[in-house]
């Protein structure tokens, strides 16, 4: 893994299709758009996220921003190699991990299941809280949770997307952004820019367990 960073941490300031063969389009969101892609020397297969990058962003700071997430190396999330910057275009690489969603209704083996899902969801954001200093993932939503086609330890689920992310200090006077997320997902505090903590991704996770097992307590 050092030799594949080491990779990743010489592309500062390059085209990454110099480096990578695009292999499919993922999806995309409000903030960017996801391929699937091939380091050309190693032949590592990784996600790469391409982010537009706003002439009012300051770089440094999300620099900053995912240098510090680029530490984070769990079971729990998505682990991000490396970032850098293209002319109009902020790049996150990370790995690649299957999806796979659900229409039906549930029957007795499904709730189980969910139940053990949702419990590794728990999980990953508790991992998340519990960092110094935490991360509030701040857009926390069914799109966003990766079930992983090889698993590891027994564990399925990973986060992903973290362009929102933000770092919160407990003892800290910084002001969070108001009204960031997906609004059906977004805590009350975070629309009315209020100030805010990590429990504002506690509320994300009720909204996602209202959905799972079909309770309809918020709508």
């Amino acid at each position: 893994m050092e030799n594949k960073y080491q990779l990743v941490r010489e592309l500062d300031d390059s085209d990454y299709r110099v480096h990578f063969d695009i292999l499919n389009k993922l999806g995309s969101g409000t903030f960017g758009t996801v391929y699937k892609v091939k380091h050309k020397l190693h032949e590592t297969k990784a996600a790469l996220k391409i982010i537009e990058h706003q002439v009012n962003t300051d770089t440094e700071i999300m620099r900053r921003e995912m240098d510090n997430l680029i530490k984070v190396n769990s079971e729990y999330v998505i682990r991000y190699l490396y970032c850098w910057v293209e002319m109009d275009n902020k790049c996150n690489k990370m790995p690649a991990f299957g999806r796979r969603s659900a229409d039906e209704a549930m029957n007795l083996s499904e709730f189980i299941i969910s139940c053990e899902l949702f419990k590794e969801l728990l999980e990953c954001i508790q991992y998340l809280h519990d960092l110094s200093p935490a991360v509030i993932h701040r857009d926390l939503k069914p799109d966003n949770i990766l079930i992983s086609l090889n698993p590891q330890n027994g564990r399925y689920l990973k986060l992903c997307d973290f362009g929102l992310a933000v770092l919160h200090e407990a003892s800290g006077v910084i002001r969070h952004t108001g009204c960031v997320g997906t609004s059906i997902y977004m805590a009350t505090e975070v629309r009315l820019n209020k100030d805010y903590t990590t429990k504002v991704d506690v509320y994300s996770l009720a909204v996602i367990a209202s959905q799972l097992f079909c309770l309809n307590a918020f709508e």
